[in-house]
């Protein structure tokens, strides 16, 4: 393996279709797990793995949550959700990242700052299990973790994945998402705050997740050509 840096995402229940990126790193290996044996491309390395789950989101979520269990031999990962086109060189977006943290995201793009209120949409829009929902917020309420404390959209994830605070901050975000919601949204912050873990913040307005320079948002299994966005 000649690159150490991986662009890498997940594809299981036919929920989404392979998109190849507009642009090319040469530096970036691009690799996709998947359950479906069908799926071919000539940039991405399609690995089909046994879903881990009946639920086909946590199975994707787990590659999503762990890069350093399946992707230790690379040094630096981009997660990118597979509704996500990837517009131009990755360059530019990895220039955003110091040495001062080992992890990087974007804010959330809907106006929220709070996992409870992201909990009360969650539940709004019957995207999990009200119960369960509603248990991980008491649980977190009980440990004080505080209201508008942050929201991240993680469709996007930029990592130094090996290393020991980011290994440690994905264990224990699994554990929460293995838990509870599968919703990351809503354990992603409270995970941070429980270890302490120093994250760079693309910040909306001037960074939106769905629309930038590097990626843009697509409805899930959208097969219209590049050049028809």
């Amino acid at each position: 393996m000649k690159n150490k840096n991986v662009v890498y995402t997940a594809i299981y229940g036919n929920k989404d279709t392979l998109k190849d990126p507009l642009y090319n790193n040469s530096d970036y290996d691009y690799v996709c797990y998947t359950d479906n044996k069908d799926i071919k491309s000539k940039v991405w390395k399609v690995i089909y793995h046994e879903p881990i789950s009946k639920d086909p989101v946590r199975s994707a979520k787990i590659f999503k949550v762990k890069p350093h269990e399946f992707l230790k031999d690379y040094d630096l990962s981009i997660w990118v959700d597979a509704n996500f086109l990837i517009c131009s060189d990755l360059g530019g977006f990895t220039s955003r990242f110091g040495d001062q943290a080992n992890i990087l995201t974007f804010q959330h793009d809907q106006g929220r700052n709070c996992i409870y209120d992201e909990a009360k949409v969650v539940t709004r829009f019957n995207k999990d299990n009200p119960e369960i929902v509603s248990a991980q917020m008491k649980k977190y309420r009980t440990e004080q973790y505080p209201e508008q404390n942050g929201l991240t959209a993680n469709s996007i994830l930029l990592r130094r994945h090996n290393k020991t605070d980011v290994i440690e901050l994905m264990n224990f975000w699994w554990n929460e998402i293995e838990n509870h919601s599968r919703r990351d949204q809503l354990s992603f912050c409270y995970s941070k705050w429980k270890l302490k873990t120093k994250m760079f913040m693309l910040k909306y307005p001037n960074y939106n997740i769905r629309l930038n320079e590097w990626f843009r948002w697509l409805p899930h299994n959208y097969e219209s050509q590049p050049w028809e966005l």
